[in-house]
């Protein structure tokens, strides 16, 4: 004897929920659909949800942490790395500016990492960011650093200060110049030969900060290289 088509079985004229008909009776819905059921056709799964077995009246959404951005899918995938996703992501969503994380699991903004002091990250940032020499970042979550305000340096990664009085502070390159030119006026000052051994001129360099001579407005504060901002 032939078996009765479900939905003659069913007495209802239709398939029921999670099955659809195949013209003759019904068939549990594939996997990476749906089925509401009726004479409704299989609807693939929209994106930002799954389904892995068949049989399924409706798709289920990504959890937190994970994503889907295509349509059928039959399983979501890990959030992106500097990226969290809420659930039922259809793609991932950058870490704030001032936050990181290397993680793939996150599923909140707020599980992202500040940056530290003396750091920072742009947005969907992956790792922190020292700043550069100069500039500074003085409390957690920058987005970016800081330079030193006209009359102070950075002394440290976090913090400015001013600058002694009659001192500058440069880039290196600057100050490595301008020391270069104040030793050799010095030396045709004193009549030494322009052309002096790397080690007396090592030496003179050493004896420099103690030289009344070149106790000078434009001065170097050598301790104070890499900003970028002039002292008054």
């Amino acid at each position: 004897m032939l078996a009765i088509p479900l939905l003659f079985a069913q007495g209802s004229g239709c398939c029921g929920p999670g099955t659809y008909t195949n013209g003759t009776g019904c068939d549990d819905c594939p996997v990476g659909s749906s089925c509401p059921g009726g004479f409704v056709d299989p609807t693939p799964c929209a994106a930002g949800r799954f389904a892995a077995v068949g049989g399924l009246a409706v798709c289920i959404s990504c959890e937190g942490g994970s994503y889907q951005d295509e349509a059928g899918a039959t399983a979501c995938k890990p959030c992106d790395a500097g990226s969290y996703c809420k659930a039922g992501a259809a793609a991932p969503l950058p870490c704030d500016a001032g936050s990181y994380s290397r993680a793939t699991n996150l599923a909140a903004a707020g599980e992202c990492t500040d940056a530290d002091p003396g750091y920072f990250a742009v947005t969907g940032s992956m790792q922190q960011t020292p700043c550069a020499p100069g500039s500074i970042a003085p409390s957690a979550k920058m987005s970016a650093c800081e330079l030193c305000p006209k009359g102070n340096y950075a002394a440290s990664a976090t913090a400015c200060e001013k600058c002694e009085a009659g001192t500058l502070a440069s880039t290196h390159e600057w100050q490595q110049r301008e020391w270069s030119r104040f030793l050799q006026l010095e030396h045709v000052k004193r009549g030494d030969p322009s052309a002096q051994s790397s080690r007396q001129t090592q030496q003179t360099s050493a004896r420099v900060p103690e030289e009344p001579a070149l106790r000078l407005s434009a001065m170097i504060c050598a301790a104070k290289a890499g900003s970028l901002r002039e002292c008054e």
